[in-house]
């Protein structure tokens, strides 16, 4: 049975030669199935004379490439998303063609990319062709494409998010913060990222990756505040086998995940002092060895790193190295308090307000003036991330459709001298009860539509309207077994 073809569309098939036996076996095979589409040329010749022609795959027999190695070097360029199938009596590789690779392309044939998704997968097909040999392979063919146009959505959602044109900037220092991200956006350099909590650090590293020259390669992150001092250093560089027994396979640090793209070292400041020097060295000498290992790995990554810390004062104090300070700080960006940009307050208020009450399926909900207000009063020491999660405990309380004060936080109330009843009552699901926090609603939400679909954890996920991803985590999370 052929596989089904993804995004609902089908694989373009280009044959390439003259092997009437194994062409004829092929094209008999692929307008089989409706999953598939065909164009046959005789020689890369001929396909030259015919550059309207678009395709996903390529079967090509393997004279043809040995005859025009020329255009197997283009190929990355003019189709980098193409999938190549060689026909060959035997494994053999035309001139660039790695058998160790694991996309048997060498690095001279790849082009310098560093973009899994953009270089094309060569794959043997030996002759004469059978129709089980040719399901299989074509199988995987569509099962790649079909990764590779999930990864480029994914991708192209990412780069949405992380628009900075989308960026709320009414304040002069947005303005200025976003400049500095544009720069940074250009030049290939080492970032710190300081700020409070909540001020958006993972944010903006996440937009400089994506908007910036290392964009289409990986973004790895490791925070160095949720991993104990004595397993981190196994997190960045990673160990070889047996290191910690007979049994252990080798393991990949970040800096082995991140190559090509960008490290992002979050909460730079808690890395213990031991370390510090190694991190160094690392970036000194864009090198570094796994544990239990005696050879240099050369590492090419961008490091982007955060801090809510003081780390010149860590300097002074002897608590943080200068030396990695000054490689980790080349191009420092400094992320304003929300107290310090209150001009942006009503503006990201009505953001997550539109994107909470759509996710609920309330659109329409507003603040009332008094609620505004008391939005621009308050200092917000959790920034925007405490905004945040105050307008969406909100949305959820409300039962009109404006947000009122008592919909708000009575933390928020008590720190501004406003009256707050204790235990303030609201009602829930037919009962009083004192309102609760943010993830006991996340919790009881979760398990009532668990309730209502009867455990059917696909349709309590479009109910919540979230991901099936997001849910099975809150199930993880709260301990909701169904």
């Amino acid at each position: 049975m052929p596989p089904e073809s993804p995004a609902g569309t089908p694989t373009h098939i280009l044959l390439i030669g003259r092997d009437v036996q194994s062409l004829d076996t092929i094209a008999e095979y692929v307008r089989e199935s409706p999953d598939y589409t065909l164009t046959n040329v005789g020689s890369i010749a001929e396909l030259r004379a015919r550059p309207e022609i678009e395709f996903d795959a390529v079967i090509a027999e393997q004279s043809e490439l040995f005859r025009s190695p020329e255009w197997f070097t283009d190929l990355p360029y003019h189709h980098p998303d193409a999938l190549l199938l060689v026909l060959s009596e035997s494994d053999t590789r035309p001139a660039g063609v790695d058998a160790g690779n694991p996309d048997h392309i060498s690095p001279s044939t790849r082009m310098q990319s560093d973009d899994s998704d953009t270089t094309p997968v060569h794959i043997p097909l030996c002759t004469p062709v059978r129709r089980g040999q040719l399901e299989v392979v074509l199988r995987l063919v569509a099962q790649i494409r079909a990764l590779r146009l999930q990864n480029r959505a994914l991708k192209e959602s990412l780069a949405e998010q992380t628009d900075l044109g989308l960026v709320i900037a009414r304040s002069g220092s947005m303005r200025n913060i976003i400049h500095s991200v544009e720069k940074a956006c250009k030049n290939d350099i080492s970032v710190l990222l300081e700020g409070e909590e909540g001020t958006g650090k993972e944010y903006f590293a996440r937009t400089i990756h994506y908007n910036g020259t290392r964009g289409n390669g990986p973004f790895v992150m490791l925070s160095c505040s949720t991993i104990p001092n004595h397993l981190i250093e196994n997190e960045l560089f990673g160990h070889e086998a047996g290191c910690y027994g007979d049994g252990d396979e080798v393991k990949q640090g970040v800096f082995e995940q991140a190559e090509h793209g960008t490290l992002f070292i979050d909460e730079i400041g808690e890395l213990d002092i031991s370390l510090q020097g190694r991190l160094y060295r690392v970036i000194q000498t864009k090198s570094f060895r796994r544990l239990g290992g005696d050879s240099d790995i050369p590492t090419n990554v961008r490091i982007i790193s955060a801090t809510a810390q003081d780390l010149r004062r860590r300097c002074t104090a002897g608590t943080f190295r200068e030396d990695l300070y000054y490689r980790l700080a080349s191009f420092p960006i400094r992320l304003p308090a929300l107290r310090e940009r209150v001009a942006d307050i009503p503006l990201l208020a009505d953001y997550y307000l539109r994107m909470h009450a759509e996710k609920i399926g309330r659109p329409g909900l507003t603040f009332s003036n008094e609620t505004k207000q008391i939005l621009r009063r308050y200092s917000w020491p959790g920034n925007n991330r405490e905004l945040e999660h105050s307008i969406e405990r909100a949305v959820v309380l409300t039962d009109t459709m404006e947000i009122r004060p008592v919909d708000l936080p009575p933390a928020i109330l008590s720190a501004l001298g406003m009256e707050v009843e204790s235990g303030t009552e609201v009602m829930l699901t037919g009962s009083t009860a004192t309102i609760p926090s943010m993830d006991q609603l996340k919790a009881r939400g979760v398990r009532l539509a668990l309730e209502t679909t009867g455990g059917n954890v696909f349709q309590a996920a479009r109910l919540l309207r979230i991901g099936r991803t997001t849910i099975y985590k809150l199930m993880k999370r709260y301990n909701i077994k169904i």
